[in-house]
């Protein structure tokens, strides 16, 4: 059994979450990488207004900028968040949420998932 696994930026692959537009969405790591795994990893780069239709967390997940502004639109609350490289925001399921990169650049986010 693998204790561990390295993925070179190369060895990335684009995968097509439902309800993005204008961005590039990466899968760095899967929950299945390794035996009893439940992490996975994606790197997306948003163009300038790209993002995101408002949709529910089916998993705890954490949204990481690395580079550029995000919007973060949480309709639980009604409150948008404005996000800038080093900012974090974590959802537990049931979160109604929106990213939207409102910067003038591209902007990257990690986007971590804790499957089940």
């Amino acid at each position: 059994m693998a204790l561990y696994k390295v993925t070179k930026a190369e060895d990335a692959f684009q995968y097509f979450p439902p309800g993005h537009f204008d961005v590039r969405c990466t899968r760095l790591h899967t929950a299945d990488d390794l035996e009893g795994g439940k992490l996975t990893l994606g790197l997306s780069h948003f163009l300038p207004e790209g993002g995101a239709e408002m949709a529910e967390a089916t998993l705890e997940m954490c949204y990481y900028i690395q580079k550029g502004e995000m919007t973060v639109a949480v309709e639980n609350d009604n409150t948008e968040y404005v996000l800038h490289a080093g900012d974090s925001i974590r959802f537990m399921p049931g979160t109604q949420r929106a990213p939207k990169n409102t910067g003038i650049h591209v902007a990257e986010m990690l986007v971590m998932m804790l499957m089940k």
